[in-house]
């Protein structure tokens, strides 16, 4: 029986794992030298940025001054509902539930 390319990928992961480690870091740390917005709050207008997904996430790193890895986290914390969105005419307005 023929492996699947994710059953392949999966085993290269687990026996090349500091490779596959050190692929990742590489690729989350170009685009920490952007994240220029790090110790503000999200506004509404970068949180539709990140919703309607227009662009790929290194562009939208550089656009409004967070890291990748920063944006996916809060795409996936809003729509998991760790963060309880709102929808409004205007966007998004956003209440912490924490």
């Amino acid at each position: 029986m023929a492996l699947t390319h994710y059953e392949i990928n999966k085993r290269w992961r687990k026996k090349n794992n500091n490779i596959w480690q050190k692929g990742k870091k590489r690729y989350y740390d170009k685009s920490i030298k952007t994240a220029y917005n790090e110790k503000q709050e999200w506004t509404i207008k970068d949180i539709n940025l990140i919703m309607i997904r227009k662009d790929t996430d290194s562009n939208l790193s550089k656009q409004i001054g967070r890291s990748v890895k920063a944006i996916q986290i809060k795409r996936s914390r809003i729509k998991n509902n760790i963060m309880k969105m709102y929808r409004t005419k205007g966007g998004y307005y956003e209440k912490n539930i924490r």
